[in-house]
């Protein structure tokens, strides 16, 4: 087994303000192409006198073989976390999924995905389940899927959508 630890801490000074992001990150690779991997993250901001604070972790469970892809993962990130650079859709939420992708043999594959996701703020829960087969050729690939998700809402029903999905 090999085990990689690191730790960052980056200043950014701008103008009208300041931040610090903060953080660790240790990975295990415990052979047979599986791979843990774990981040922690605070940041703290202050601009034009507005503070504002939050912190991010991220738990990860990889494994890649000859025939089998697959991903766990459990990752959080506060509302006030980063210093600007985050994607504004994961921001305050928290969300645990599994993804995997089997190889048939050439040209097949089938895989699919399965996620939560909580909006910390609102109390809103999304829950996704994705299936797909690929045809891939030399010089083209074909795609077809189902889709299911599912949001719900304090205070108000379950939306609901199924798709079929094509490329």
């Amino acid at each position: 087994n090999k085990v990689e630890v690191g730790a960052t801490h980056v200043h950014e000074g701008r103008t009208g303000g300041s931040g610090n992001l903060t953080g660790a990150d240790a990975t295990i690779h415990l052979g047979g192409g599986t791979r843990l991997r774990a981040e922690v993250a605070t940041t703290n901001t202050d601009q034009l006198g507005t503070t504002t604070d939050g912190s991010a972790y991220l738990a990860e469970v990889t494994h890649r073989s000859e025939k089998l892809d697959g991903r766990a993962y459990l990752r959080e990130q506060d509302t006030g976390f980063g210093l600007g650079q985050q994607n504004g859709s994961e921001t305050g939420t928290r969300k645990m999924g599994l993804d995997l992708a089997y190889r048939l043999g050439a040209p097949w594959s089938v895989g699919g995905e399965v996620f939560r996701q909580d909006n910390l703020n609102t109390g809103a829960v999304r829950d996704v389940a994705e299936l797909r087969g690929r045809y891939t050729a030399a010089r083209y690939e074909f795609l077809a899927g189902l889709r299911h998700a599912e949001d719900t809402f304090p205070g108000s029903d379950a939306q609901r959508s199924d798709q079929v999905t094509f490329g």
